[in-house]
């Protein structure tokens, strides 16, 4: 996997949230989306993820994942920032992750039953 990311890096190149990786194969710096390589790889109209009998489609879910980076990156998300997602399993859940990923931070998963005491705790570590 990591030869084939880093392959694929300068294919990335044009891709905005990339994340700077040393590249394996040789000693220069290379560009790499691990979010957009994992769904550039599904046709568009194929489903990506079924839930509760529901699918999204490669497409959407790029569209998504694409948005919700915006949004991060809107919201001043940088790469190495973390990101708490507490939200039930679930299209949101994969798309919050997979966009934190897009921008280069680090989704941080909380089950989502965790009371608000305990929340605080988390989000002040």
């Amino acid at each position: 996997m990591v030869q084939t990311i880093a392959r694929n890096a300068n294919a990335l190149s044009a891709t905005s949230g990339l994340v700077r990786k040393t590249d394996p194969l040789s000693s220069h710096q290379a560009a790499i989306n691990a979010a957009a390589l994992l769904l550039r790889a599904g046709d568009a109209a194929k489903a990506a993820l079924v839930c509760d009998g529901e699918g999204l489609s490669y497409g959407a879910l790029r569209e998504q994942v694409a948005c919700a980076a915006g949004f991060w990156q809107m919201h001043g998300i940088q790469s190495g920032a973390r990101i708490a997602v507490k939200l039930p399993d679930g299209f949101d859940w994969v798309i919050a992750c997979l966009s934190a990923m897009w921008v280069g931070a680090v989704a941080v998963p909380v089950n989502p039953r965790v009371p608000a005491q305990e929340w605080q705790q988390i989000l002040d570590e």
